[in-house]
């Protein structure tokens, strides 16, 4: 039998200032367990976390603000499963007003 597959796509803007926030958090979490050679554990720069971690915190930033913002626009249906990401982008671009 063939393989079936469902895909959706969807396009989802969420503020610069919560994206922002939540990079901000999971690299203060990933600096209290990260070991870097030079730093004793927990002590390394944020700004040395966020370059050599930062595909871990990206990820770990999609996968927690997606979710919460997909289920937002849709209120109406019951628990809706969101396993895992495939594809992403990421753009940092600034809205224009």
């Amino acid at each position: 039998m063939a393989e079936v597959t469902c895909r959706k796509e969807l396009d989802l803007e969420i503020p610069a200032e919560e994206v922002t926030k939540a990079t901000e958090k999971v690299a203060k979490d990933f600096a209290k367990i990260a070991r870097v050679p030079g730093f004793r554990p927990g002590k390394a720069p944020i700004s040395l976390i966020k370059r050599r971690f930062a595909d871990d915190i990206k990820g770990e930033v999609l996968q927690t603000l997606v979710p919460e913002h997909v289920e937002r626009p849709l209120p109406s249906r019951s628990s809706v499963p969101f396993p895992n990401l495939k594809s992403t982008s990421w753009s940092t671009t600034k809205a224009s007003r």
